[in-house]
């Protein structure tokens, strides 16, 4: 039965893609050490929600957009090493067109509407 690569749920035989993802069906029975991972937003479908400077403001961003379920892409980043290894510059953190509404209100939010209310 073919698989998504990313998602891991299987199709009948006779489907080439995967109706979540979007992704193209892989032969055979998923890998018993599969984890499920999100795949990569096509850059045609991508917004620019805001725009970073240093390394620490772009991985908290990262880290809040896709701790509520919005996948991120950091323009101006060659990779996740790249941007843990302190280089500063300016970044555009894009997410898909979507999405783009829900970035921004959390972004407008700010983090701290995930802080437990005050006792």
């Amino acid at each position: 039965m073919p698989y998504c690569p990313f998602c891991g749920e299987t199709y009948r035989e006779g489907y080439t893609r995967c109706t979540d993802c979007d992704a193209e069906l892989l032969p055979g029975s998923v890998p018993p050490d599969f984890v499920p991972t999100a795949p990569l937003l096509p850059l045609t479908d991508l917004v620019p929600v805001t725009g970073t400077w240093g390394y620490m403001e772009t991985a908290i961003i990262y880290s809040l957009l896709e701790s509520c379920g919005i996948r991120v892409r950091i323009f101006g980043c060659s990779s996740p090493a790249e941007l843990l290894s302190g280089s500063t510059g300016i970044r555009a953190i894009l997410v898909d067109a979507r999405d783009a509404e829900a970035a921004k209100e959390i972004l407008a939010a700010g983090p701290d509407q995930f802080l437990p209310p005050e006792v």
